[in-house]
């Protein structure tokens, strides 16, 4: 996981939900390193779908001087601070790793002097630059037996995430395990660091698919973090954002609302309306509110999100990207065509100016918008879109790719549509061939294309042919929805 609660964190770029990533969001800056207790799914696919886990934490006390996120807007001059404090951080962790405690504590009360003139007595950073001086005098006190100890749970924390990341998350819940025990013997139940190692085993637990012990720890850490942090503290808004999302997969979804509307909140007033965390957090609440059927909600939660990127990167960033693909997936669900398209035209033309017409992304916007055109019965343009589709996948990635047979499958359709149906059935065929020899026979996509091409099939009075396959795309569905996954090929 990042740097654990033990190691000094470096801070990532904007990050979305749905992104290949695997550990709880850190509170302490402005942009969380967020990995994902999920699959990822390809660099092209829409953020249409909340994930079942959220990140580990990354930051602990030990990096409080890391904590660069937040609603006050600093000088240069206080930047500079800020970034003096950052250092210190890093060479007080140094310090205490070789044992030399004196100095790691004049680092730490150099910290907690620029957090207090930047930030004021009150503010989070403040207290978390306290509890780090309160922590070094702690490992100052420690028996040679117990360093030891605790050299070797900042080994296994560094490890956990590496494990789960090597498809090993029972062996990264051990191991969660070992940390967890170590925490509460050398800083007792109620650090801050011990909710915080509580939370990630919860989340491995949850990956394990032990959904009650997952709440349970994931609960205990919060309670934990109310109790000594405040519950305005950003520490608990990760736990309530864990929380709310392993609610969701278990369809809690008025539970799962209450958390991460909460989560939305404390992320607005510790890092402002123009932060990551407070993007990242309304992206997750739209996610939630789309998947439950609530378009309104889902809308104006990513539209909140949109804004905060904008305000934060530039109207034409790529970090806006998502949260337009995001909206135009929403208002598509809806019906809403024509709300849809110019966010599909945005995110299109920004990919095309930063990445090429030729990148996976650009390309993959591009058939988003041609299939919406299919939905809007603009055929011309549809069919338009599509060819340039096919004509990029098949320059860069070779006709076997399966991308290239859903560009095939979308032209396809929209002749099918039209009426057109010498020109529909090759293409609906060919791409249902592809799609069988990349992915295997009982694959989802399959059955979308056996569904495409029986569609076709009773239009053309051939309904005994379109039985058999719509009864093979019931077949594969059904296993799908009895857990009877098959490998992708």
């Amino acid at each position: 996981m990042a740097a654990g609660c033990f190691g000094d964190d470096s801070q990532t770029a904007d990050s979305n939900p749905g992104a290949a990533r695997s550990t709880e969001a850190s509170h302490g800056g402005g942009s969380p390193a967020a990995t994902r207790l999920v699959e990822s799914p390809p660099a092209d696919a829409p953020e249409t779908e909340i994930p079942l886990a959220t990140e580990f934490t990354g930051n602990s006390l030990a990096d409080a001087g890391h904590a660069t996120g937040g609603p006050i807007e600093l000088t240069d001059a206080q930047q500079q601070q800020l970034q003096r404090a950052t250092q210190m951080t890093i060479v007080a962790g140094r310090h205490e790793d070789r044992e030399y405690f004196d100095a790691a504590m004049n680092c730490r009360h150099e910290v907690l002097q620029i957090m207090t003139s930047l930030f004021g007595e009150d503010n989070w950073r403040t207290q978390h630059a306290r509890l780090a001086i309160a922590q070094t005098e702690r490992l100052a006190t420690l028996t040679p037996e117990e360093r030891a100890r605790w050299v070797e749970a900042k080994r296994l924390d560094a490890s956990t995430n590496s494990l789960y990341q090597q498809g090993q998350p029972m062996q990264a819940a051990a191991a969660c395990r070992q940390v967890v025990a170590t925490i509460e013997a050398l800083l007792g139940r109620h650090h801050p660091d011990y909710a915080r190692t509580l939370n990630n085993l919860g989340l491995l637990e949850q990956a394990l698919g032990n959904m009650d012990e997952a709440k349970t720890l994931i609960e205990k850490g919060l309670v934990i973090r109310r109790q000594n942090l405040g519950a305005h503290h950003p520490d608990c808004g990760a736990s309530l954002t864990s929380l709310g999302l392993l609610k969701f997969s278990q369809g809690d979804f008025p539970g799962a609302e209450q958390d991460l509307k909460e989560a939305v909140e404390i992320s607005r007033q510790a890092f402002g309306a123009a932060s990551v965390n407070y993007a990242d957090a309304q992206n997750r609440l739209g996610l939630l509110y789309k998947d439950s059927g609530n378009h309104a909600g889902a809308i104006e939660a990513l539209k909140a999100a949109l804004e905060a990127r904008r305000a934060l990167h530039g109207q034409k960033h790529l970090a806006c990207t998502q949260s337009l693909l995001n909206l135009a997936a929403v208002s598509r669900a809806a019906g809403e065509y024509q709300a849809a398209e110019p966010l599909l035209t945005e995110a299109l033309d920004i990919y095309t100016e930063q990445l090429g017409a030729e990148h996976v992304r650009t390309v993959a916007t591009r058939h988003r918008l041609g299939d919406l055109f299919i939905d809007m019965q603009d055929y011309a343009r549809a069919t338009d879109e599509l060819r340039q589709v096919l004509a990029a996948h098949e320059n860069t990635l070779g006709r076997d790719d399966p991308r290239y047979a859903a560009a095939l499958q979308s032209l396809g359709r929209a002749y099918r549509d039209q009426g057109q149906f010498e020109q529909a059935e090759p293409m609906l065929v060919e791409a249902l061939k592809i799609h069988e020899a990349a992915l295997g026979p009982d694959h989802e996509t399959v059955a979308d294309g056996l569904e495409s091409y029986a569609q076709l099939l009773q239009q053309t009075a051939r309904a005994a042919e379109a039985e058999n396959l719509l009864n093979r795309a019931r077949g594969i569905r059904a296993r799908l929805a009895s857990g009877d996954r098959p490998l992708t090929r």
